[in-house]
């Protein structure tokens, strides 16, 4: 697998996290765990790379910024509580969309990913967000912890068809995640 540094110069990656009660505790847990390895795996603290995490169900619970600070993210990704409400993945995409225009860097690429066990509870406004994703330039990637999911509704979230993933194992999601990211150049 190519490594990060090998790509990129610089990236700037928001995570948009379901928090939902469909996620049981033990699987929350194991998403912050692929979380954090995703922040070492990025190699954080060595490049200009910037992460952060929005944590949502029915509202946004918790924003963990972008930043470079590899002790700052894995301390506010293991402090993350799963709030156990509905599943509202148009206010995490909105968050997204938000922190992206505030603190672009132009000439660096803006990549979301979105993880969820579910479908969110208003396709309309999750369908406008993420169009709204697209004409920012982001590089938008929806991944599943369940394999029984809407899949058109992934695909609507996500760039393209081939940044969708269904995973039912999460210990298969940091490796998945790492290849959609390594994907160079242009991403």
């Amino acid at each position: 697998m190519t490594d990060m540094k090998d790509c990129v110069e610089d990236v700037d990656v928001l995570v948009v996290l379901d928090g939902s009660e469909s996620i049981s505790a033990d699987k929350f847990t194991g998403i912050k765990d692929a979380l954090k390895m995703m922040v070492t795996d990025l190699n954080i603290r060595e490049r200009p790379t910037r992460m952060g995490v929005i944590l949502y169900s029915s509202t946004i619970s918790t924003v963990i910024p972008l930043c470079s600070d590899e002790k700052k993210l894995m301390d506010g990704i293991s402090s993350l509580q799963q709030p156990m409400e509905g599943t509202q993945t148009h206010l995490g995409l909105a968050e997204m969309n938000k922190m992206f225009s505030r603190e672009e860097r132009p000439g660096v690429p803006k990549v979301g990913i979105v993880i969820t066990d579910g479908m969110s509870k208003n396709k309309t406004a999750t369908l406008a967000e993420a169009r709204l994703s697209e004409l920012q330039g982001i590089h938008m990637f929806a991944v599943s912890t369940n394999g029984d999911v809407d899949r058109s509704e992934l695909e609507t979230i996500a760039t393209s068809k081939n940044r969708v993933l269904t995973v039912d194992q999460l210990p298969e999601i940091c490796p998945h995640l790492k290849t959609l990211l390594t994907k160079c150049p242009g991403m």
